[in-house]
């Protein structure tokens, strides 16, 4: 096997390993009532799989959702919350706790 393969399975396995250690921590994760009042059952749904680290398709296969259904809810749940990322998401989550 040549260096530079070896290089890339380095880095890939990093990237698994960080990629486990995220959902780990982050399946535990949701965001307090007062925010997710705001929410419906299905953007709620949606925004805990997303804490979770879930991808869109992932969510949308789970859920028996289109793709594109779920893109829409996310920038509903998106706008209920005054977020603009998974990022924010994530940060907003972290600020309400604090």
């Amino acid at each position: 096997m040549s260096a530079g393969n070896e290089n890339k399975d380095v880095a890939i396995s990093s990237l698994q390993a960080g990629a486990e250690r995220f959902v780990v921590v982050g399946s535990s994760l949701s965001l307090p009532d007062s925010l997710s009042e705001r929410l419906n059952e299905a953007e709620r749904d949606i925004c805990q799989k997303m804490l979770a680290g879930e991808a869109t398709f992932s969510i949308a296969k789970s859920r028996g959702s289109s793709v594109h259904t779920v893109e829409n809810q996310i920038q509903l749940l998106y706008a209920k919350l005054g977020v603009r990322s998974r990022w924010e998401l994530m940060a907003l989550r972290f600020q309400s706790t604090s």
